[in-house]
């Protein structure tokens, strides 16, 4: 990185955490459709 502080840092972080939150949910989301389609 070039050049000041954290800041960068932290922008790449919130973009890691923002990737991850879209993966769970849509794990999450095939879970429970998996689920459903199964009783069905």
């Amino acid at each position: 990185m070039i050049g000041g502080g954290g800041g960068s840092k932290r922008v790449i972080y919130a973009v890691l955490l923002g990737n991850l939150g879209i993966a769970m949910s849509k794990l999450v989301a095939a879970t429970l459709t998996g689920i459903t389609s199964m009783r069905a």
